[in-house]
């Protein structure tokens, strides 16, 4: 049969699979929902097809049945390429099509109106069936042909029927494991989807034995004795050898790997790679038959070149037996076939000869090649119906996903090379044609012009082959960048190394400046599927085969070793006091306990059954161990010691340890909570009443320490609860309702200083005041289910993770509040994010994804000081030694190196959008504006207040607003309206002459100024408006000419102005994105440098101080900050700290190495910018040094 999958018509041949035939047929018939998830080529479909299908129908698959569904429908389904839903009702339509039921009923369940819930209750009744089981096989297809976004209706009809706990339809859900994390979307639509899971792995050798000699048996059985077929003896063993998991690969660059060569992990498998198993026995049965032989043996095994060679070439045969022309165009279908990581896609004729670019019958005739004979590598899916459309094809295996495109890659760069030897070979025709003609000519001109000629085309070709690089360069930086600028770096190298240009140079420092995370444990082939951080900072994860993996605060690795005898799912457990002692137990309940830094041998713990978990590790001198069993009892396992677990109670619900480890509290199948001593066993305390609602619905993880006692978060039928017992004082649980609150809750965090609970729910999370219960904040629903939520420990930062595989960083408030957006975005997983934890400090976050890897995020290092309302004014003094934010409350200087550490601080009364600016020469002096007094007012520090002086004049017109103020040396402050005014008024607060935006032909002004600055000699001032930039200089009297201004025309609003340290140039941001660089005294008043920031819109600009504002830092509508190297126009760092739009941006530091931003999230931040010391020492650097 080659690599094809068993069916039901082949169950008498169906070997080594008993066991788990009977545990999913036992599962499918207790749970509503079963999830089922294998490696590709384990089997997973011939299990379903030949083993549970036919056990389910009541089929004498074996001797030793146990379950029987007696009366039952089943409905198999593994074909997704069209509608879900019409997929189903075509299922349940064949079973139908197998009971005696009336035409017309049957036609009516055929057809159902709406297919629901409702109707396959109908059908139930119809057919008088005891259970209907939708067995759903190769859902990762389904998840391929129908992302979330296409709005199929499958996923909501599986979450209604799981939900309808009448309906007597169970289900199964069978998917490949490396698409395993693609159902993290589904949990919003389907409950308690990964409850009831099993993982099927590859055959034993025991199990491989057998489905080897069994259908030989029942094939000698069946047929007449000449036609017998036999083993020799050492054949088996042989070939079992040689397909065990990692000895051999599909594909002509792999070699048969000897096992002393192998990693340990490996080397120590014994499991059988099933497909391969099943290639090499059809391979080995054919060769023996050709030569009339009725024996299977082990010198034709040798001669075919054993396992290796017999996998390796099985493509390469199939693909040989194709003309050369019909190799070229399988190699151009088979690219639409296979998706770059192996996958199968099904298309039709005409899709694919639109995409070949190709005549339709010709591909249709190498598919019908591909897809009949005995080693076909392609399948016909059947259609439907005759109007479903044409027949559509896919590869036959997942298996040959990787061995078509290793084919697919070699045929091409033979092609390549083909293609090369016959350009070689007409140019070497051509060239010999020239001396010929050369020679008859004997014209020395006519050399010399087929030499330029020669030389010209020569150059023409190397242009267009870098211009084809760096298109592609381009291509594949701008892919990266779009899923996640950390990722981008490689490519952007990649296209700065063709070409050095402001964009290339931009897009590296662009990829360069983006949060990357470090993988720190687990990878593709060594997943981590444990993960506990200790208190002091560590990240300790552990993988299938037992081996831990310890990373440090830092992020450095520090041990890593085998924990021996663990195999397959590992729960991991480490004591937080010491950080040292753990205790791990694998799948099958064999457990240990061990030290992270060996200080003593691992002492195994006998008596636990399959599937415990463990809950703690109680503290020396007597270590014990609290297992949660199967069964829901909670056991104490004394370590090292004989005995069986002592059980504490039974049918627990919920349990967590106390934080010493010497109590662990439960909640009981009578919803009683209890506290228990871990030593002894004796109870200490017990709950009078039942908690409020049954909490059997509670994530695991709903149950934590809070201060002397615990909070437990219940999830019952009619109401949802966060219950909190300090048993200690022998008082009963406070009860605190959530109102409103009807959602799945993935998982609870309770903060460090024990005020605050966080729940994952739903696509959000929601964080509520454990004193009182009151809900205090909930981030922006997000399109993917949120699975963790975690306050920092400084309380600054709430980080989440869900189903898109990205961790976001969200700022919290003291009051209680969370940021409307995230600050940080941290991508990297493929897959989901299952847990996020920070370190000590609050400046990283570790994280573990489905992918298996654990990632550690280094924030940047910043400071941040926080108002109570946004902060509209910001200003940095002269000196950069002191920073000046002002909110509609609350007037604040600080230090510039000590920014969460105010120096002085002010209430400000009845602030409307008020701005701040320090008089120049003063670190201790501010101007204050607002749009309610419309008077500035001058504060002057004292101590560790501000005083206020006597306020201005007030500006008297109806209806002002104004945008922005500027403050020159002499003490003159000017303020930009919304008229197209600039009001001024002396050091005295004396209002003086205005200056009026000039307007052409004398009409009426109906723009008005959005930004104002002075230069520091105070003898220029600029305002940028809504349609352009208007420098107006002072005379020889010490008064603006307003008679002569400089203008610029710019079509967008400036939104921000300020002069480089001379003078001599203008920056502007604008609202189309752009900074503009203009310099007033240019002869041509038009020139002038756009760069384009790749912004929707700049909110603010500031020149740095070195080499008369080389750098120049802006601030943007989404919250990020950027610096240019106005000389070069190029990117020198980008960054992003605010939850929301940029308000202002400035330099803190002489050097520019920091910035001050503010923004609408109420928060200035001061962060670094090393990059600016110096930008092209940096970008060398980061050019010369390996990436990956």
């Amino acid at each position: 049969m080659g690599l094809v999958p068993f069916t039901e018509d082949d169950t008498m041949l169906f070997f080594g699979r008993r066991r788990e035939v009977q545990l999913l047929a036992a599962n499918l018939a207790t749970k509503r929902l079963t999830l089922l998830y294998a490696p590709s080529g384990v089997g997973k479909t011939s299990l379903l097809r030949a083993g549970l299908v036919p056990h389910l129908r009541d089929l004498e698959v074996d001797d030793d049945e146990d379950v029987h569904a007696s009366g039952s429908l089943v409905v198999y389904l593994s074909q997704w390429s069209g509608d879900g839903i019409e997929a189903l009702v075509r299922g349940v339509g064949r079973v139908l099509d197998e009971h005696p039921l009336d035409v017309e009923v049957r036609e009516r369940l055929r057809a159902p109106l709406t297919p629901d819930t409702a109707w396959l209750a109908q059908v139930l009744d119809a057919t008088r069936a005891e259970t209907l089981y939708l067995i759903l096989d190769q859902y990762e297809e389904y998840l391929h042909y129908h992302p979330p976004q296409s709005g199929d209706r499958l996923p909501t009809l599986i979450g209604d029927i799981v939900r309808n706990r009448d309906l007597r339809v169970n289900i199964l859900l069978a998917i490949r494991e490396d698409a395993l994390a693609q159902l993290d979307h589904l949990k919003g639509a389907v409950p308690r989807l990964f409850d009831n899971y099993l993982r099927l792995a590859h055959l034993g050798r025991r199990e491989s034995r057998e489905a080897i000699e069994g259908p030989l048996a029942r094939y000698n059985a069946l047929s007449a004795s000449d036609d017998h077929m036999t083993l020799e003896p050492g054949l088996v063993e042989r070939l079992l050898d040689q397909v065990q998991v990692g000895r051999l690969t599909i594909g002509a660059d792999s070699d048969t790997t000897d096992p002393a060569e192998m990693p340990a992990a490996v080397a120590d498998r014994h499991d059988i790679e099933t497909p391969f198993l099943q290639l090499v026995l059809v391979r080995l049965w054919e060769e023996e038959r050709a030569q009339h032989s009725a024996v299977l043996r082990v010198a034709s095994l040798d001669a075919l070149g054993g396992a290796q060679t017999i996998v390796q070439t099985h493509l390469d045969t199939v693909m040989g037996e194709l003309g050369p022309e019909e190799r070229d165009l399988a190699a151009l279908v088979l690219r639409h076939l296979v998706t770059s990581r192996g996958s199968k896609v099904a298309l039709g004729v005409t899709d694919l000869a639109d995409l070949t670019d190709a005549d339709p019958e010709r591909v249709l005739d190498v598919l019908e090649d591909l897809s009949s004979g005995a080693r076909r590598i392609l399948r016909p899916l059947p259609m439907p119906n005759p109007n479903s459309g044409p027949t559509t094809y896919e590869i036959f295996h997942d298996v040959l996903g990787g061995a078509i495109l290793d084919w697919r890659r070699r045929h091409l760069a033979e092609m390549k090379q083909q293609a090369n030897d016959r350009a070689l070979q007409a140019e070497k025709d051509a060239a010999e044609d020239v001396r010929r003609r050369l020679r008859r000519a004997r014209l020395v001109v006519a050399a010399l012009a087929a030499l330029v000629l020669v030389l010209v085309l020569a150059g023409s070709g190397y242009l267009v082959h870098r211009v084809t690089q760096s298109s592609q360069a381009l291509e594949r930086y701008a892919t990266a960048s779009a899923i996640s600028p950390a990722s981008s770096l490689d490519p952007a190298l990649n296209v700065y190394n063709l070409s050095e240009t402001p964009e290339t140079t931009s897009a590296v420092m662009r990829a360069w400046s983006a949060i990357r995370g470090k993988v720190v444990a687990g990878t593709p082939e060594s997943r981590a599927q444990a993960v506990v951080q200790t208190r002091d900072g560590r990240v300790v994860s552990i993988d299938p085969v037992g081996q831990l993996t310890v990373v440090d605060k830092d992020g450095n690795r520090v041990a890593s070793r085998r924990l021996p005898g663990l195999a397959g799912f590992i729960f991991l457990y480490v004591d937080p006091r010491d950080g040292d002692r753990l205790a791990a137990v694998d799948e099958n309940g064999h457990a240990l306990v061990a030290s992270i830094a060996d200080r003593f041998p691992p002492v195994e713990v006998n008596g636990l059954p399959p599937g415990t978990l463990l809950d703690f590790l109680a503290p020396s001198p007597a270590p014990v161990l609290l297992a949660v069993e199967p069964s829901h009892d909670v056991a104490v396992v004394s370590v090292g010691a004989p005995g069986a677990p002592r059980v504490l109670e039974h049918g627990v619900i919920l349990s967590t340890p106390s934080d010493d480890g010497r109590s662990v509290v439960t909640v009981g199948a009578d919803h009683r909570l209890r506290a228990w001593d871990t030593t002894t066993g004796a109870l200490l305390a017990q709950s009078q009443d039942p908690s409020p609602e049954e909490p059997a619905t509670a994530a695991a993880g709903a149950f934590q320490p809070y201060r002397n006692g615990v909070v437990l978060v219940t999830l019952g039928s009619k109401s949802d609860y966060i219950v909190t017992w300090d048993w200690r004082s022998q008082a009963q649980p406070v009860q605190h309702p959530l109102s409103e609150f009807r959602s799945e809750l993935n998982a609870v965090s309770v903060d460090a200083e024990r005020n605050r609970i966080t729940l994952a729910v739903d696509e959000t999370s929601r964080t509520y005041d454990l004193g009182s219960g009151a809900f205090q904040a909930s981030i922006p629903d997000q399109a993917v289910a949120v699975f963790t939520a975690v306050s920092s420990p400084d309380g600054r930062w709430l980080a989440t993770g869900g189903a898109d595989g990205k961790v976001f960083v969200w700022s919290q408030y003291p009051a209680g509040g969370v940021s409307r957006q995230p600050i940080y975005t941290l991508q990297g997983h493929e897959g989901a994010v299952w847990q996020v934890a920070w370190d000590t400090g609050s400046h990283a976050l570790s994280s573990w994804g489905s992918d298996g890897t654990v990632r550690r995020w280094e924030l940047p290092p910043t400071q941040v000081l926080t108002h109570d309302q946004d902060i509209t004014g910001l200003d940095v003094s002269d000196d950069r030694s002191t920073v000046a934010t002002l909110s509609p409350d609350e007037l604040v200087l600080s230090g510039s190196a000590a920014l969460d550490k105010p120096v002085a601080r002010v209430s400000y009364p009845l602030g409307v959008e008020p701005m701040v600016r320090f008089v120049p020469g003063h670190d201790d002096k501010v101007v204050t504006v607002d749009n309610y007094t419309l008077a500035p007012t001058l504060w002057t520090r004292r101590g560790d207040t501000l005083v206020a002086g006597t306020p201005f004049t007030s500006i008297k017109a109806g209806g002002v607003r104004i945008n922005d103020l500027a403050v020159a040396s002499n003490g003159e402050v000017v303020a930009a309206d919304n008229y197209g005014y600039l009001h001024r008024w002396d050091a005295t607060g004396a209002l003086m002459a205005s200056l009026e935006l000039p307007h052409p032909n004398g009409t009426s002004n109906f723009t008005r100024f959005m930004s104002v600055a002075f230069d520091r000699t105070g003898n220029q001032v600029v305002g940028g408006s809504f349609d352009g930039i208007t420098v107006w200089r002072r005379d020889a009297s010490g008064q603006f000419d307003t008679s002569h201004p400089r203008v610029l025309t710019v079509p967008s609003v400036i939104t921000s102005v300020s002069f480089d340290p001379a003078g001599g140039r203008v920056a502007a941001t604008s609202s189309d994105g752009d900074l503009r660089i203009w310099s007033p005294s240019d002869p041509d008043p038009t020139h002038v440098q756009i760069i384009e920031a790749g912004q929707d819109q700049l909110y603010s600009v500031s020149f740095d101080d070195k080499d008369n504002g080389r750098l120049a830092a802006v601030g943007s509508l989404n919250g990020t900050i950027q610096v240019w190297d106005t000389s070069t126009g190029s990117l020198v760092t980008q960054d992003h700290e605010h939850a929301g739009s940029v308000n202002a941006v400035d330099f803190t530091a002489p050097d520019g190495s920091r910035l001050i931003s503010t923004g609408v999230d109420r928060r200035a931040v001061s962060s670094p910018c090393d990059a600016c010391r110096d930008p092209r020492a940096t970008l060398e650097q980061i050019v010369g040094q390996p990436h990956h």
